[in-house]
Parts: structure tokens; sequence; C-alpha cells
């Protein structure tokens, strides 16, 4: 009889055992459960702030390079624009001393003073009106006049 209230202690003691067992390993399961839910969630929302991050530095890096872009083209543009206007200006000048020079030194001297030759058109012989015109036409063949 002792054995057998002995034996039945025992299973009682092993069942009571194995019934705590589960139940922890159950209430462990869902701690264990919910752990990883916060730790997905947590890494999920790191990974979308990081993502954030980096397409903040993409479109500020790309804002940066549009700027500095548009910086440069404008710098060469007005460079460009600078040297274009400087060339015809001094096309302008080339053009205007040469007419000077064709109307105002091609003069000749009458009555010791020098006088353009529009002033002294009827002064002025055959060769040098075919002088003025050979120069005028060379002027225009080299495009000074163009």
């Amino acid at each position: 009889m002792i054995i057998q209230e002995h034996a039945e202690f025992v299973s009682s003691l092993t069942e009571d055992h194995e019934r705590n067992a589960r139940e922890i390993e159950t209430k462990y399961q869902a701690k264990l459960r919910a752990l990883q839910a916060q730790n997905d969630l947590r890494r999920k929302t790191e990974l979308h702030e990081l993502e954030e991050r980096k397409n903040r530095q993409v479109h500020t890096l790309m804002k940066n390079h549009e700027k500095a872009f548009s910086d440069i083209k404008n710098y060469y543009n007005d460079i460009t624009a600078n040297n274009l206007a400087l060339i015809n200006t001094l096309k302008v000048l080339v053009c205007t001393h040469v007419t000077r020079h064709l109307d105002c030194v091609v003069c000749t001297k009458h009555g010791g003073k020098l006088r353009p030759i529009y002033q002294l058109q009827g002064l002025c012989t055959r060769s040098l009106q075919q002088r003025r015109i050979a120069r005028y036409s060379t002027f225009l063949s080299i495009g000074i006049w163009a």
C-alpha cells in the first residue's frame, strides 16, 4: 500500500510537473512571439526611416547637382554671349575705322588743309575712286562688313 500511495504521489507530482512545464512553455512561447513581433516592427520602422533619409539625401544631391549644372551653364552662356557681343562690337569698330580711313585719310591737300574725300568729290581723280572701290570690295570679301 505504501508503494501504491508512493506511486500515486509520484505520478501526481509528475503530472503537476508536466502541467507546470507546459504552462511555462506556453507562457514563454507567447512572450517570444510578442518579442519577435516587436523586433520585426522595430526593424521595419528603422528600415523605413533609413530609406526616407536616403531618399532625402538623393533628392538633396540631385537639387545641388541641378543648381551647379545650371550655374555652370549660365556662366558659359554669359561668357559666350559676352564674347559674341565683344566680337560684334570690335567688328563694328573696325568697320568704322576702315570707313574713316577710306573717307578721311585718303584726302588731298587743298588750300593747305587736308579735306575728306567726300568734300572733294570734284577734285578726286578716277584712279583714286577705283582704289577706294577696290579696298571696299577687299573688306567685303574677307567678311568685315558681312
